[in-house]
């Protein structure tokens, strides 16, 4: 039986997903169910048609099967997988490469995956992930000095026991603690934002993150976006500060480094170079079968 025929009778039955797609060539939504692997034919006839969004739902879906749709889904499309278990270690290039994308089954994921994000919308993430404090404040770094846009909206799920704490998961991050609002949180969520360092190939500058409903959240703007002129002001003079602290602490390094290195010590740092030629000598001349005694 064909990849697209109707098997009413066993839609209930099988453990297998539903897949939605959505093209700007149908006309409403176009479901299939995957019966079958999906082979060389099923794909020809999938790739008949660009498809702004993959969705797969319900039950258990192939390895196979997912990388077969990776591989057909364009960079610029939504790809969605929602109650649907996952394959384990699941691994593709393209994973983390979409524009919109929902994995509800998140065993799989490593924080690192996550750095792969480029210019994506909405990234949800589900609540089986393993993440720690320590790898939140990784993500926080990277997207800090990363060259380019990740993402504007950010969403992971938290199951894990223990609370996320503020002081681990910003350590070293220069930030600001703000109220809520610009349209990403009620009035009373405590938002803590921050600033990219590259600013040159970037226009989501400002990220904010904030915790609701045991969910990590984090969202970035532009300036003009972000909207609060005093907090942006007070972040860019915090970012300078921080800045020139940096450049202060490399050149007191430098100059006790200099102040370290007197005659008597760049004297005795030559005599141990000298002792370290000879003593390779000793040992180059022996290898060549002539006795110690003799050198």
């Amino acid at each position: 039986m064909g990849f697209f025929e109707k098997r009413h009778n066993a839609v209930e039955q099988s453990p297998s997903p539903i897949l939605e797609l959505v093209s700007t060539s149908f006309i409403g939504l176009f479901k299939i169910r995957i019966y079958e692997p999906l082979n060389l034919v099923s794909t020809n006839r999938l790739l008949e048609h660009k498809w702004e969004k993959f969705s797969l739902c319900g039950g258990k879906v192939k390895e196979a099967e997912l990388q077969c749709l990776m591989n057909l889904a364009t960079l610029d499309a939504c790809f969605e997988v929602i109650r649907c278990e996952m394959p384990q270690k699941f691994r593709h290039e393209k994973a983390f490469s979409f524009k919109s994308i929902i994995y509800d089954d998140a065993h799989w994921i490593q924080i690192e995956d996550l750095f792969n994000l480029q210019n994506a919308d909405v990234v949800k993430i589900g609540d089986n992930n393993d993440f720690t404090n320590s790898e939140y404040n990784m993500l926080i770094e990277h997207w800090i000095s990363h060259e380019e846009d990740m993402f504007k909206k950010l969403e992971i799920g938290r199951k894990r026991t223990g609370a996320l704490h503020v002081d681990w998961v910003l350590e070293d991050v220069v930030f600001l603690e703000v109220d809520g609002g610009i349209g990403m949180g009620e009035d009373e969520e405590t938002m803590y934002c921050f600033l990219a360092k590259n600013t040159t190939n970037r226009t989501q500058t400002v990220a904010c993150v904030y915790w609701k409903n045991n969910t990590f959240h984090m969202q970035t703007f532009t300036p003009q976006e972000f909207g609060r002129e005093e907090e942006y002001s007070i972040l860019k003079y915090l970012n300078e500060q921080e800045n020139l602290n940096l450049i202060s602490e490399l050149k007191q390094i430098k100059q006790h480094q200099a102040e370290f290195m007197t005659t008597d010590t760049e004297e005795l740092v030559e005599i141990f170079d000298k002792k370290c030629q000879i003593v390779q000598k000793i040992d180059e001349l022996q290898e060549n079968r002539i006795p110690e005694d003799s050198i």
